[in-house]
Order: structure tokens, then C-alpha cells, then sequence
């Protein structure tokens, strides 16, 4: 499948000769979805086990508790989440772990009475970003369509009511977050793979495709219509049972689902539920990050220290609860996700097994650090290979559509031409040292420009605006020489090339160049770049030019750094198995 190219679509507007076939693909980022780091309180060896396995992030559960004074989950003897929040953060920080907050609420229904509820979840996570700025990476919401985060389901007519509820939670978050930092990252949903009946009756599952059709219905018809609810899709692949072949991805006996290798099935019926909204969708035509942010294989332990037993059929017995069982498929699955461009991160649930038989076994740890078979194989996995081993990763495509629905190349004439060629070589390798201070970061952008594309079906306006800022030698360049702000319209065609307005010779100084883009029903996209230097002749300085060379690129795949959720473990941790 061929590789899309985004980049050309989102820096067309500021950028020199960009043209099909720049690859973001490969090199996914892995990590584990698992509390047990955050409840050591950084007296354990938990981030240095992480770290040693290649793998740089983590995803913990924050959630908001509607019965607590401020709002953190309250684990009992008058202790909260939020005395081992500090710690965490600090903890991951030295270890060159990124972290990640997955936020919900922790009643189901309060979850399910979103009116009363949402508003209050987006004034706690706003205090929350607002708390850790470090923390740059959310997962909102988790497995709305299961009863044990949402609840009610369905309503006394069998009408899915679990959906406009999540989305409403989700969209307030997303809003509450990017209020405080724009660049935070919001993964959505951490959708549930299957769509089995509990009791069947009311308090049923929905099926993920079900639940995403409900939920595009619902935001068409929101106030939030309009605007991007999430910057990348959250997905949950549990092979359910276990003993499913991986290349059968999930059993349809526990109700419709999706696993690792029918992922396009839950692609198909996201890009259905959002096409043509402001909201990108994934694949080639939307190029919306996913997280396979919770994925587990379980094993029966070996090892001594745990309690309790198995409470359900999840198809383990003495050859799918192996450690070899367990090893292969997430060396399989390590292997999958290079060869899909579409995901960026992978996230295996536990690093070290819980110590309670009904909860999860599915880490590379057993009790004590007993290091499972599998976690030799996933380091070396992670390793060795860091592009898809079969072949070219590709992106997919929806029934119909181009590889590419945009398609674009761009030029820009004036004396910092050679400026736009460098940042745009930076951007397309991922090497953005130099441009980090942009305030738009590049996936955010390119997500909103696609989705503006979605929604202008001709074109975008555009303004470019030039300001001087100070002259060399930090002296303040002449306003006789350099007016105080240039502005030039142009416009930016759905498959054209795009030539920026010529601006002419500027004299000797720093600059900032903004760009605007406008189109109908969007919110108007600004880029703004940091300060650059010119020299005498009008072209760009020799210092800036050398610090901005761009380093060789294998077109690796950007980084988002995010996971799931963490389930806890024992010890007063919150505990529960997956449904």
C-alpha cells in the first residue's frame, strides 16, 4: 500500500519544492500500560526494567472521582491519587520515560449522565494539565462502550446511549486541555474490542462499530461539530479469547470486534463516522495517529506470591498460557504494527504481572521481576526491527478513496526561500531542534489542515504576514529600511501547486513569518515561525543556516509518546479484570 504524504498537504503554505512520496512511517514507539510504577512511589525498579527493554513510555490511570473534594480517585484510609502523582512524574522524567495520563471518570455512571458530569471532568483535568505541565500526553475516556465505564448502554428502547455520552466527556476534555497547552497530545476512546452481551439485558456491551457510527452521528449534531475532538484514535486489539489465531485478530462469538489483524475493520467504520467533518480520520486520507494502547497476552505463572484465581474463560490453558505462546505474539505484534503506517504506538498491558489471579497476568514480568520469556524477545523485537520486516509500511485506505485525497506541492520565492527549504527538510525528517518553538506542533497541524481540506471543497485563504524583530548585533532594525509588517493574500487549491506572494529584498535583521489559513466552517489555522535571521544581502544568515542543516532521515515515523490505561495492582491499587 502506498505511503501518504501529509507533510506535503500541511507545509504547502510555507514551504519550498514539497512533493509525493516523503514516508512517516516505521519506528512505532512501545511501552506499557501499567500503574504498578506510579504506586512504587520511586523506591522500585520498575522504570529501570522499562527503560532496559528499549522501551521509553507509560501510561497511568488518573480518575476522576465526582465524590471526591478535589476530584482524585480515593483509594482509601484517606489517601488519594494524587499523593503518588509527584512522584511518578518526577520518576519518569529521570528515566527518559514519556508518561501519559488516562483520564475518566470513575463511576460509570457518572460517566453515563455526561449534563451534570462533563463540565465538572473538564474543570478537574484542566487543574490536572495545569498541575503537571510535564505531562504532555492524554489518553480521555476508556472503553466507553463496555458497562463498567459507562453505564447506562443503551436506553428501555435498545436506542445506544453510551456514545454521545463519551463523546460529550471527550470533546469537553479535549477543549479543557488545549486550553492549557495546545501542544498536548489527546488520544480518544480506548475502544473496546468486542461487543459481547453481559447479562443480556440492559447493561449489555456495544459493539465498536456500532458504538462508532453512534458516536460520528452524535458530533455531526453537536455544538462541537465543527472542531477536532481528539489528536489521535485509542484502540484496545485484546485477542478475546486469547486462543484465537493472530492472524484471525478476534473471535466474532463474543459479538462483533476487531483485533490486531482486521484492524481496517475498525478504520472502515471510523472513517464512516467522521469523513468529511473537521474531525481527521485514519488512513490515507485523514493520517490520524492510532495507539494500540492496551494489548495483553496472559500466561499461567510459574513463579510464587499470587493470590486468588482465574474468574474468566479467556481461552488460556497449558499452550496459550505459555510464555512461548505469549513471546511470539507479541513478537508478531511488534512486527504488525511496523508494517501499518497508520499506527504510532504500542503499548503492552503490564510490565509486571498482578499479583491477583483474576485480574491480568499479561506482563513480561511475574512477580518478584521474574523476567518471562517474552521480555527478551520484545527488547530484541524493538531492536532489530524498526521497519516493517516484510515490506514498505503503507497506510490504509478506505473503499474508494485515493491513496492521497490531497495532494499538493508548493513553492516560495523571496530571499528567505532558503529559510522554508530548511524548515521543511527538518519537518519532513523529524528533526525539528530548531523549529521546537513553533507553535503549532507539526502532527496538530497537519491533522487541521486535513481537516480543513475536509471541509473547504475548493480551496483555502490564505494571509502571509512578515514582522521585523530586532536587528543583528541586538540592534533595532530601522523602520525608514524595513516596513513594520508586510501582508500578502494568496490562496491554497485542493491539488495545485501553491505559490506564496513574492515579498521582495528585506534588509539585515530578525523576522517571524506567520501564515494563515482560513476556510468555511474551520477555525483558521496559524503557523507562526520562530525568529530567523537575514544577512546583508537578503538571505538568510550563515548561523541559522548552519544550525538548521537537516540530519539523513530513513523516514521514520513521528513520535507521540502515549499509551492506554493502567488497571492496578494489589495493595489498595485499583484492580479489575477486562471485559
Amino acid at each position: 500500500m502506498k505511503k501518504a504524504v501529509v507533510a506535503a498537504v500541511a507545509l504547502c503554505v510555507a514551504a519550498l519544492s514539497i512533493a509525493a512520496g516523503s514516508a512517516l512511517a516505521d519506528n512505532v514507539r512501545f511501552g506499557v500500560n501499567d500503574d504498578e510504577g506510579m504506586f512504587e512511589k520511586g523506591t522500585g525498579p520498575f522504570f529501570t526494567n522499562l527503560a532496559a527493554l528499549g522501551m521509553h513510555d507509560n501510561t497511568v490511570t488518573v480518575r476522576w472521582d465526582e465524590t471526591s473534594p478535589n476530584g482524585f480517585e480515593n483509594l482509601g484510609g484517606g489517601v488519594t491519587l494524587q499523593n503518588f502523582l509527584p512522584q511518578v512524574v518526577s520518576q519518569a522524567s529521570r528515566a527518559g520515560v514519556t508518561l501519559t495520563f488516562d483520564v475518566y471518570p470513575r463511576h460509570s455512571q457518572a460517566a453515563g449522565n455526561p449534563t451534570a458530569n462533563a463540565p465538572r471532568f473538564a474543570a478537574w483535568l484542566k487543574t490536572l494539565a495545569q498541575t503537571y505541565p510535564s505531562v504532555t500526553h492524554y489518553v480521555v475516556m476508556n472503553e466507553c462502550n463496555q458497562p463498567l465505564f459507562v453505564n447506562p448502554q443503551y436506553d428501555a428502547h435498545g436506542n445506544l446511549l453510551s456514545a454521545a455520552a463519551c463523546g460529550q466527556f471527550l470533546a469537553a476534555g479535549y477543549q479543557a486541555l488545549k486550553s492549557v497547552d495546545p501542544d498536548i497530545f489527546v488520544w480518544g476512546l480506548g475502544l473496546s474490542p468486542h461487543g459481547a452481551k453481559v447479562d443480556g439485558k440492559s447493561h449489555r456491551d456495544s459493539d465498536p462499530f456500532s458504538f462508532l457510527s453512534a458516536l460520528g452521528a452524535w458530533y455531526r449534531s453537536s455544538p462541537y461539530s465543527g472542531q477536532q475532538i481528539m489528536d489521535g484514535l485509542d484502540l484496545h486489539p485484546y485477542p478475546i479469547p486469547q486462543s484465537v489465531p493472530f492472524a484471525q485478530g478476534n473471535s466474532t462469538a463474543y459479538g462483533p470486534a476487531y483485533g490486531v489483524a482486521t484492524l481496517p475493520l475498525v478504520y472502515q467504520a471510523f472513517y464512516g463516522a467522521f469523513s468529511g467533518t473537521a474531525q481527521p480520520t485514519v488512513g490515507s486520507v485523514g493520517h490520524l495517529p492510532v495507539s494500540l494502547n492496551e494489548v495483553g497476552i496472559q500466561t499461567v505463572p510459574t513463579a510464587g506470591g499470587y493470590t486468588g484465581k482465574e474468574t474468566a474463560n479467556w481461552g488460556i490453558d497449558g499452550t496459550t498460557g505459555s510464555e512461548d505462546f505469549q513471546a511470539q505474539w507479541y513478537k508478531q505484534l511488534i512486527d504488525a504494527a511496523q508494517c501499518d503506517a497508520d499506527i504510532t504506538n504500542v503499548n503492552i498491558f503490564k510490565l509486571i504481572d498482578q499479583s491477583d489471579l483474576g485480574a491480568w497476568q499479561s506482563g513480561l514480568y511475574q512477580l518478584g521481576w521474574v523476567a518471562k520469556e517474552s521480555a527478551s524477545t520484545v527488547k530484541a523485537e524493538i531492536a532489530n526491527v524498526r521497519s516493517c520486516p516484510t515490506g514498505t509500511a503503507g497506510y490504509w485506505t478506505p473503499a474508494g478513496a485515493p491513496a492521497d485525497d490531497v495532494t499538493a506541492t508548493g513553492s516560495v520565492t523571496g530571499p528567505f526561500s532558503t529559510y522554508f527549504k530548511v524548515a521543511v527538510d527538518q519537518f519532513l525528517t523529524q528533526q525539528q531542534q530548531l523549529f521546537a518553538s513553533f507553535n503549532v506542533s507539526l502532527q496538530n497541524l497537519l491533522q487541521r489542515l486535513q481537516a480543513l481540506f475536509g471541509v473547504a471543497s475548493s480551496q483555502l485563504a490564505g494571509m502571509l504576514s512578515l514582522q521585523p524583530a530586532s536587528a543583528q548585533n541586538g540592534r533595532r532594525v530601522s523602520s525608514a529600511r524595513v516596513p513594520k509588517a508586510v501582508t500578502r493574500k494568496f490562496t491554497v487549491r485542493k491539488g495545485k501547486r501553491v505559490v506564496l506572494p513574492r515579498i521582495g529584498k528585506l534588509a539585515a535583521g530578525s523576522y517571524t513569518l506567520t501564515v494563515v489559513l482560513t476556510a468555511k466552517r474551520s477555525q483558521p489555522v496559524t503557523i507562526t515561525s520562530p525568529v530567523f535571521a537575514l544577512d546583508a544581502k537578503g538571505k538568510l544568515a550563515k548561523a541559522v543556516k548552519a544550525a538548521a542543516k537537516p540530519a539523513k532521515s530513513k523516514g521514520k515515523k513521528p513520535a507521540h509518546g502515549s499509551n492506554g490505561k493502567g488497571h492496578g495492582g494489589g495493595g489498595g491499587k485499583p484492580e479489575h479484570k477486562k471485559r
